[in-house]
This record gives structure tokens, sequence and C-alpha cells, in this order.
């Protein structure tokens, strides 16, 4: 199953942030291994994650799980199902030094792919990059108590 596209009105349906915490603009792409998001709420000056004024590239994570938590509502037959999707572990996490938006008004491009599957949950390996420049990059393990995977 694949979509070229969902909207962010698409992903907040599926997944449960709400307000200015509603990071990812959009999905490119997904199959049934992996995810490509856009994001451009790291430009937004009333981004929630920034810290006098700064949004740090740690917050790179956050984008990172949204679109991990989106591709896992869409591998699930009912996307109702997944009400709690938990972070146990960021993994050989490499980050550029700086600012994420750094870039400007340069767009994010999320990717996830997964690469295993737990009794409720599953391995990803990410990438957070604005243009050719990657500014987050890791693997995660994330949960989704009481789902069968």
């Amino acid at each position: 199953m694949s979509s070229p596209f969902l909207s962010a009105a698409e992903i907040y349906r599926r997944i449960p942030h709400s307000g200015t915490m509603r990071l990812l603009a959009g999905v490119t792409f997904w199959d049934d291994s992996s995810i490509v998001c856009s994001a451009t709420s790291h430009t937004e000056i009333d981004n929630p994650l920034r810290d006098n004024g700064i949004l740090a590239n740690v917050n790179a994570l956050e984008y990172a799980a949204q679109a991990i938590t989106v591709h896992g509502s869409l591998l699930m037959a009912d996307a109702a199902e997944l009400k709690l999707v938990y972070v146990a572990t960021f993994r050989g996490v490499d980050m550029h030094p700086g600012a994420l938006d750094q870039r400007g008004d340069t767009a994010l491009t999320i990717s996830a792919t997964r690469v295993g599957a737990l009794a409720n949950g599953w391995n990803y390996e990410f990438t957070v990059a604005a243009q050719d420049l990657v500014l987050a990059q890791g693997k995660t393990v994330v949960v989704a108590p009481g789902v069968a995977t």
C-alpha cells in the first residue's frame, strides 16, 4: 500500500499532535518500509521547540519521531489503533552543528526507513536534511503499547 502525498490535515487526523506541535507540512512519499515528509515549521517564530529564539538541531529528533509515527499509522488497518507511540531510544545520532533553521526558508526533508519490527514497535533509521545538508541522522526504536506489529 502506498500513496504519493498526504496533507498536514490528513497527517494530524492520524496522530495526536495539536496546535503548533504539528510540525510536518506533508508526506511526499510512503510505502511499506519508508516515508518521506516535508516541513517548514522550523522557520516559524512561534515554533514551540524554540528556546530563547533558537531552534537547536536536537529538535530534528522530534521531526523524525512525528514522521515515524505517521508511517506507523499508515501501516495500521485502523489508524485509531495507534493511540500512543513512545520513542524508546535514539542511537548513533549524528548532528550538524548549529540551528535547525540555519538554511533560511529551505524546507526540511525527513526520511525514515523501517529496518525491523518488535513485538509492539519498530526499528527505524532516519535523516533530517535541508537541501543537500544533513542536519541529523541516526536510528530509533519506537514502541506502540497494545499494538501487535
